[in-house]
């Protein structure tokens, strides 16, 4: 007479082949969670970049600058949300506030120089997955700053626009893709 039923050894191989499998997936997964954060982190600061252009094309000048971390309340939220964005994203998408300055505030960010900047500059930054400021200073002589996305420590990079364009970030957003 035949037994019905798994055995208990039949049953802790499966759920080590389950557990090996999972472990081997979980890398895969954060991976690609940390691609889609940096993605729609790029978005939104596309999304802000583009209202502070509105604005300028309005005005002929940048909104009042927070001069670094966007917080509710500050002068800019008001310029922009009246009529060039309803909804202004203030943080990343790993949870850090995004970090803005507008005219004369950005001289001496990422090595600009105050000779370079006018009442239409304006930089925005996201500190990427790992919150940490990586020092990064801007060679308009030699602007590769653009990193390919390879591995996962690549999503800690910081993620730079300025007046409009990318100084730093993935290599897709220098190539357009």
């Amino acid at each position: 007479m035949k037994r019905k039923g798994f055995t208990l050894i039949e049953l802790l191989i499966v759920i080590a082949i389950i557990g090996i499998l999972a472990a081997l997936i979980m890398p895969i997964v954060q991976e690609a969670m940390q691609k889609a954060k940096q993605k729609g982190t790029m978005q939104e600061m596309n999304s802000l970049a583009q209202s502070i252009m509105m604005y300028i094309t309005d005005t002929g000048y940048a909104p009042t600058s927070p001069d670094g971390d966007l917080t509710p309340g500050q002068n800019l939220i008001s310029e922009l949300s009246a009529i060039h964005l309803k909804v202004i994203p203030m943080t990343d998408q790993w949870g850090r506030p995004l970090k803005v300055w507008t005219r004369q505030s950005c001289a001496g960010q990422f090595g600009l120089a105050a000779g370079s900047i006018g009442d239409d500059d304006y930089l925005i930054q996201s500190l990427a997955a790992d919150g940490a400021d990586e020092g990064f200073s801007y060679n308009p002589n030699n602007p590769q700053d653009f990193y390919p996305i390879n591995r996962m420590t690549d999503c800690n990079k910081d993620l730079i626009i300025w007046t409009g364009n990318w100084i730093r970030g993935p290599r897709s957003v220098q190539s357009g893709s």
